[in-house]
């Protein structure tokens, strides 16, 4: 199990893993999902990273999922004009990923920014 999957489950977050963009991009058109997390290097598939990147960008019903790049490749300004919102350059401290997501699902929520604390009196 790589580290990100185990940082990620211990977080508390619902992940689906792929190795290759094909099967990624069907998954993600079917069930999209709040975040998506790319590396560069998709293996010796037929679709890498930048192009699943390009067709979520270019589709109407994915092209405002915040995408993050996983990567140990530093092509951050290539990924930032192409639309991703992160992008992490391999390697990179443990919980790195897992504030990184949830700062980009905070930015996507709407919300009023009521904070709801337990106290330590009763009023």
């Amino acid at each position: 199990m790589l580290l990100s999957q185990v940082e990620l489950k211990e977080s508390g977050f619902h992940v689906r893993y792929f190795n290759n963009g094909e099967d990624a991009l069907n998954s993600i058109h079917q069930q999209k999902p709040e975040v998506v997390v790319l590396d560069i290097m998709l293996g010796e598939n037929k679709l890498d990273g930048w192009d699943v990147l390009r067709q979520l960008k270019e589709n109407t019903e994915t092209e405002k999922i915040p995408i993050l790049i996983s990567s140990a490749l530093d092509e951050r300004s290539k990924g930032l004009e192409l639309g991703v919102c992160e992008f992490l350059i391999k390697p990179y401290q443990p919980s790195k990923l897992s504030k990184t997501i949830l700062q980009l699902l905070l930015k996507k929520q709407e919300h009023e920014g009521e904070i709801m604390i337990p106290s330590d009196k009763e009023e």
